[in-house]
């Protein structure tokens, strides 16, 4: 046997080992960085439904003034109507507070759609604000839970790390040790694993024979 196999052998385990502490460091990021996402969306469209909502009741509010003004007009018209002497001016007259009263009916019928789809608006409101309260809550508990396992990874990956370098130092020691290493890290750079062992002839990491 190579007198740097039983070597690289150890040094191919760490190596990765290594790869997948970083490679679960990186997906535990993208799962926190998602739920970031998710928790502004959910706050986006809160802000939506608020700004629909404070729309209808702004419309709402005008409808009121509209119908205030055209129950004083109508008011006013009937006042003069006590006081017509003229078959032009009660036609007239009328025809004015016919019409205040349709325009009293229009803008009340739409301001009873409006209470409507401020209800509907209400309701979403409260759905929004409590996917609000869910997201936040599950993205602090699950950063504070990935804080840990990265703490943990991030020192198990530095003990790696340590026992890679010394153990690569301890290869180069030996006569063949620099060209050992040379091709491990030229297979391992173009195939990803440069040692595997080979049972029954064949290798286990390509199964080629």
């Amino acid at each position: 046997m190579h007198p740097d196999l039983a070597k690289l052998v150890v040094l191919q385990a760490h190596d990765v080992e290594r790869k997948h502490l970083r490679d679960q460091i990186a997906a535990i990021s993208r799962q926190v960085a998602a739920l970031e996402t998710k928790a502004k969306a959910t706050v986006g469209q809160r802000a939506v439904v608020l700004d629909l909502l404070e729309k209808e009741e702004a419309l709402r509010r005008k409808e009121e003034s509209e119908i205030a003004d055209l129950r004083q007009k109508l008011e006013r018209t009937k006042k003069k109507l006590d006081m017509t002497t003229t078959t032009h001016q009660l036609s007239a007259l009328e025809h004015e507070a016919a019409f205040a009263r349709s325009e009293i009916s229009r803008i009340e019928d739409a301001e009873l759609e409006s209470m409507e789809r401020g209800e509907a608006l209400e309701a979403q409101r409260d759905l929004a604000d409590a996917a609000v309260t869910d997201a936040a809550a599950t993205l602090q508990r699950e950063k504070a839970h990935s804080a840990e396992t990265i703490a943990l990874d991030q020192a198990s990956l530095a003990e790696v790390e340590r026992k890679r370098a010394g153990l690569r130092a301890e290869i180069v020691q030996s006569a063949t040790g620099e060209d050992s290493l040379a091709a491990y890290d030229r297979i391992s750079r173009s195939k990803g694993t440069a040692v595997s062992e080979a049972l029954n002839q064949k290798c286990t990491a390509c199964q080629m024979m």
